[in-house]
C-alpha cells in the first residue's frame, strides 16, 4: 500500500460547476431521458415512460430505479437491461450538455494548471455516479485533466454492481484497492454531503467538501475541510505534496 497523497473525485459539481448548466438542459434531458426509456421499453406509453422517468428523479436519483419493476415483469435480464439504459442515458446527456452548454468545458487553464501543479506528487481517482464510458471520461477529456488521472481508477456505478455512494462504503474502497490507497493518506472529494457522510466511515480518510460559494457555516464532523472549488483544494497541497513524491 502506497503511502503517496492520493485524491479520489467527484466529476459532477465538483471538477465542472452545475451554474454553468442552463435550465433548457435539464429540459432536454428530461424527453431525451422519456425517449430513451421508449427505446429500451417498447412496451411502454408516453405516458407511463414519463411517469418513470420522473420517479427516477425525485425517489430513486438516478436514470433506471423506477424501471426496475419493468424489467422484472416483463423478464428481461436485469443486469444487461439496466446497463443498455444507463449508458444511453449518459450517451445522450454527454451529447445535450457539450451542444446547449459549451461554457461547462470552457477555460479551464486553471483546472489544469492546478493539477499540473502537484503532478508528480499526487494520484489521482474518479469515483462518479455517472456512466464512465459515455459521460465520464469524455468529460474528463474536455476539461483538459483526463491524462492526470489513474487509468485502472476511473470508476461509474456500472463498475461497482450499481451500489450508490451513500449506501456504502463498497464503491470507495474498490477505488481505494485499484489505488493502493491507504486511507489516511487519501482524500475523497465531494459536493455531496450524503456521500461524505458515508465515506467517513472509513477510518483515516479526509473527506473535502466543494462548496461552490455557499460555505457551510459549521463543518459536520465528518468533513475535514472545505473550499470554493477544486482548484482552491489542490493549490492548498502544494507545500504538503512536495513531501511526498511519486513513488
Amino acid at each position: 500500500m502506497n503511502n503517496n497523497i492520493n485524491i479520489i473525485w467527484d466529476i459532477g459539481n465538483v471538477l465542472y460547476p452545475y451554474s454553468r448548466v442552463t435550465e433548457e438542459y435539464y429540459t432536454l434531458c428530461h424527453n431525451a431521458h422519456i425517449e430513451v426509456a421508449l427505446e429500451v421499453f417498447p412496451m411502454l406509453s408516453a405516458e407511463e415512460a414519463q411517469y418513470l422517468v420522473e420517479e427516477c428523479y425525485q425517489t430513486f436519483h438516478d436514470c433506471y430505479g423506477a424501471f426496475i419493476p419493468v424489467i422484472m415483469h416483463y423478464g428481461l435480464d436485469l443486469e444487461e437491461t439496466r446497463l443498455r439504459l444507463f449508458k444511453k442515458h449518459y450517451a445522450v446527456l454527454y451529447e445535450l450538455l457539450t451542444k446547449h452548454c459549451p461554457d461547462i468545458f470552457g477555460d479551464t487553464t486553471d483546472l489544469v494548471d492546478a493539477f499540473r501543479g502537484i503532478s508528480g506528487c499526487v494520484k489521482h481517482g474518479i469515483l462518479s455516479q455517472c456512466c464512465m464510458e459515455s459521460f465520464g471520461i469524455p468529460a474528463l477529456d474536455k476539461l483538459g485533466i483526463l491524462p492526470f488521472f489513474e487509468p485502472k481508477a476511473i470508476i461509474g456505478l456500472d463498475q461497482v454492481d450499481f451500489v450508490k455512494k451513500a449506501e456504502s462504503t463498497k464503491p470507495l474502497r474498490v477505488a481505494l484497492e485499484l489505488m493502493d490507497a491507504d486511507p489516511e493518506h487519501t482524500y475523497f472529494v465531494e459536493d455531496t454531503l450524503s456521500n461524505l457522510e458515508r465515506a467517513s466511515e472509513i477510518k483515516g480518510l479526509r473527506c473535502i467538501y466543494i462548496n461552490h460559494g455557499k460555505p457551510l457555516d459549521k463543518l459536520p464532523s465528518f468533513v475535514s475541510n472545505q473550499f470554493r472549488e477544486p482548484t482552491d483544494f489542490l493549490r492548498s497541497l502544494k507545500e504538503i505534496c512536495v513531501r511526498f513524491p511519486v513513488k
